[in-house]
């Protein structure tokens, strides 16, 4: 069983050259119906390394933590991974099911299950711990990547998990909230 602690994630990603080359690498997972792309920062050196699966947050948000609903670009998953890899772990993220390079033919969004997310992260995981590349893995997972990562770690034997910005109440009572002023009066 995972041992789950509180950590404050501080990195001091800008006290060396943001997107110096770590080796990074693309990657590809297949599903039974999808091709899962990401990106994997190795650090420089001779490992086995610690690795950090990075499962982003809700909506369009692809692997570097960019949204086409938000102007602009922050790179900010990104920057984490580099960050990560700059101070000796590797590094994965991935853009989700149906989201930016993994965008699957025929997915219909309506068809898409919260558990396909949680099964994809987990394979992910897998494609970690059986890499020789790599020691240990540690997830972390951002707002809705939180929920992803915390069930889909339950899944599979890591040996950490990481919450950033993860939610605080139970999820129903997130979706009431987000929906509130959408939603008639009746349904509260």
């Amino acid at each position: 069983m995972m041992k789950v602690s509180l950590i404050v994630l501080c990195l001091c990603v800008f006290s060396v050259p943001l997107f110096a080359d770590m080796g990074s690498e693309p990657v590809s997972v297949q599903t039974d119906d999808c091709t899962l792309q990401g990106t994997l920062e190795i650090p420089q050196g001779s490992g086995p390394f610690p690795t950090a699966l990075i499962i982003a947050g809700s909506g369009p948000t692809d692997r570097d933590g960019n949204s086409p609903l938000l102007p602009g670009s922050n790179d900010h998953l990104k920057l984490l991974a580099v960050g990560l890899a700059q101070k000796g772990i590797a590094a994965l993220r991935y853009d989700k099911r149906g989201i930016a390079e993994s965008a699957c033919e025929g997915l219909r969004e309506e068809e898409l299950l919260f558990d396909d997310l949680v099964d994809d992260a987990v394979l992910m995981m897998e494609l970690l711990k059986n890499d020789g590349r790599f020691s240990k893995v540690t997830v972390i997972g951002h707002s809705q990547g939180s929920l992803i990562g915390m069930l889909a770690s339950q899944k599979a034997d890591v040996d950490g998990f990481v919450s950033v910005a993860g939610a605080g109440f139970p999820i129903s009572d997130i979706i009431l909230r987000q929906f509130e002023s959408q939603l008639p009066v009746q349904l509260f």
